[in-house]
């Protein structure tokens, strides 16, 4: 970040800070201090059948965890340090399921999540240690046939967590991680379909934020550092495909999302990733008949998503990605209906959106972008015959968007 830079960001945060409520004075302090140290932690839940009406399996893993729920005005200060492996996996194996399968799988190395309905001051910090590894692996196996089936893994070396209602939150955030994380969603049915609907996903984080607020100011400070590999993969080997499919693959380095309605928000720091990002979606079916199959890959080096309704708001970000950025999206197939494949790659993502109802209301903010590795996105598709395939392949260095548009309006 340049000095430049960061005065301007200094001195708005400043400014705004004077204007916010010194929730510290007075409220009653949690303070979280958590070690996993060089520790293994494994979930694992298998499931296998027969014939079956519904099959449900959940499973997670988390190094360290923290949840808050209070409607009261606190002080939050959290840290936790992790090192070593998580690994949560659930696999669902049957012969033919008339109704719904859902499996998924969670993998944290640290995670916290805060419900506040009152005003709060939150200072976190969560390192996950080099040479790390967190896992989520989610498997549906079919021999004959699945009705529905929803399959879903998700992993992150450090993850937070915020939901306030009609509370204001003033946040600093630092987020650290070598670790690698990898997040694998199968649809295995190579002798089987998979029925009316399925939907796949995987994602994979590296360091993550997010906040929804209503009716109340959200300010965050985050200083985000990622340097282990980042990887999601979704696989999907069919006979038949389903008339509904949905799967998708997301990675990312670093990422913050902040949702407001009816309040200030604002997002404030920097985003630095070192380490490879990989999103991956593959689908191989035999003959897919009527189907409508959307597929699509995204991996961002460094992603800042700030989105207000009723309010302004201040996105003051610098973003620097050095490492290799590739998403990927393939299909192959046999006879069927049509195919809508996408894959989108980013070095670094900066998007502020405010819809404003009340005159005025504007989208601000200071973005710099560095980006110095290679982006790649790829899609391809394989197949006899169809209805038709609709492909886009979408590969940007840095992109920086700023929106501000009144209901009904589009810009």
């Amino acid at each position: 970040m340049s000095k430049h830079v960061k005065a301007l960001i200094a001195g708005t945060s400043a400014v705004t800070l004077m204007f916010v409520p010194a929730f510290a004075d007075d409220t009653t302090e949690i303070e979280n201090t958590q070690v996993n140290d060089a520790a293994d932690v494994l979930s694992l839940l298998r499931l296998d059948t027969g014939d079956a009406g519904n099959a449900t399996l959940a499973t997670a893993a988390m190094g360290n965890a923290l949840e808050v729920d209070v409607n009261e005005p606190h002080d939050v200060s959290n840290d936790q340090t992790f090192s070593g492996s998580v690994r949560g996996e659930a696999e669902t194996t049957l012969n033919s399921l008339d109704g719904t399968a859902i499996t998924s799988a969670t993998a944290m190395g640290n995670a916290a999540v805060l419900d506040f309905e009152s005003d709060a001051d939150v200072t976190s910090t969560q390192t996950a240690a080099d040479g790390s590894t967190v896992d989520a692996a989610a498997t549906l196996n079919v021999n004959s046939y699945a009705m529905s089936s929803i399959t879903a893994s998700q992993a992150a070396a450090n993850a937070v967590e915020i939901n306030a209602e009609t509370a204001s939150v003033v946040g600093q955030f630092t987020q650290d991680s070598g670790a690698n994380v990898t997040a694998r969603t199968t649809l295995n049915a190579p002798t089987g379909g998979l029925g009316w609907m399925a939907a796949g996903a995987a994602a994979a984080n590296g360091n993550n934020i997010t906040t929804s607020g209503f009716d109340a100011d959200q300010i965050l400070d985050v200083d985000q550092t990622n340097r282990g590999r980042i990887s999601a993969d979704m696989q999907v080997d069919a006979g038949g495909g389903s008339e509904f499919m949905t799967v998708a693959s997301q990675a990312q380095g670093n990422g913050v999302d902040l949702n407001n309605q009816w309040g200030y928000a604002h997002i404030q720091g920097q985003q630095t990733n070192d380490g490879e990002v990989d999103a991956n979606t593959n689908v191989v079916i035999d003959d897919f008949d009527i189907d409508s199959i959307i597929m699509a890959s995204e991996a961002i080096g460094n992603s800042a998503l700030l989105s207000n309704q009723g309010a302004d708001t201040w996105m003051g970000i610098a973003q620097t990605n050095r490492a290799n950025v590739n998403a990927t999206t393939t299909f192959e197939g046999g006879v069927g209906g049509e195919v809508t494949g996408s894959a989108a790659a980013y070095g670094n993502a900066a998007t502020s959106y405010v819809c404003s109802n009340c005159p005025g209301v504007e989208a601000r903010g200071q973005v710099n972008q560095t980006n110095s590795g290679n982006v790649t996105s790829t899609f391809q598709t394989t197949y006899q015959s169809g209805w038709g395939v609709i492909g886009s392949a979408t590969a940007v260095g840095n992109s920086a968007t700023f929106v501000s548009e009144r209901p009904g309006e589009s810009q």
